[in-house]
């Protein structure tokens, strides 16, 4: 088994997180069983972020699931910027 049940380097990997992004104010969710459907609440979502390598089939996909569920969510395309070395979500 990946972690032998101590699940802390799991949740140090990806529940770390710089405080120079606090403003995303993300959530995660972790769960530790495989092949079991977890419900939220639709409302629960209000943005996915795609990232600089994510196709446009990935994006369109993702948007299709979503329809119909919460016409709220928010879908972001992350760009490099022309002006600074960052990146910008439209």
């Amino acid at each position: 088994m990946l972690c032998n049940k101590d699940f802390t380097q799991v949740l140090d990997l990806f529940c770390t997180k710089s405080t120079d992004w606090h403003y995303e104010r993300e959530w995660r969710c972790i769960h530790d069983q495989a092949d079991t459907a977890y419900n939220y609440r639709a409302d629960a979502l209000t943005g996915v972020y795609f990232g600089l390598q994510a196709t446009f089939q990935s994006l369109e996909i993702v948007a299709l699931i979503l329809a119909g569920q919460n016409e709220n969510v928010k879908l972001y395309q992350a760009q490099r910027s022309r002006s600074e070395f960052t990146v910008e979500f439209k």
